[in-house]
């Protein structure tokens, strides 16, 4: 944001870079401040992860049911996503982002058998979208977080 607003200074059309400015600054402080009150309950970071594999999970399966139509082919995968992520590398990250979370959700004692079992599912669905996103990065990510 720095960036944004020095060279919002020398710009051609300041007014527009520093609406540019205003609009991003819109949403990280929108964000920040609603992820701060959002997120005081523990419980709440709980459920939002849920929510999110879920209608994550989604997503996954119309990819990967698309991603079939094709034969799984490497190419396609850039952008067979679409409409949901732009490209592989933002939907392999957020895949690799919450497998952590779900092998938590799978491994820990105080779940029931019923959320450790749903959590293993989900685990096995993100593993195997993560490796249909032909995204290395993504990996590479992955074995350094675990």
């Amino acid at each position: 944001l720095l960036w944004i607003f020095i060279t919002s200074i020398t710009s051609d059309l300041p007014l527009v870079s520093f609406k540019f400015l205003v609009a991003r600054l819109w949403f990280i402080i929108a964000f920040y401040f609603l992820g701060v009150q959002l997120f005081k309950k523990y419980s709440n970071i709980k459920v939002f992860s849920w929510l999110y594999i879920i209608s994550f999970s989604a997503i996954i399966v119309y990819t990967l049911y698309n991603h079939a139509l094709v034969n799984f082919d490497e190419k396609i995968a850039n952008y067979i996503m679409s409409p949901f992520y732009n490209d592989h590398t933002v939907y392999g990250a957020m895949l690799a982002m919450f497998l952590p979370v779900l092998l938590f959700f799978s491994l820990n004692k105080k779940y029931s058998g019923s959320i450790k079992f749903a959590a293993f599912l989900f685990l096995v669905l993100f593993i195997v979208a993560l490796i249909f996103s032909y995204t290395r990065a993504a990996w590479v990510s992955l074995v350094v977080a675990l």
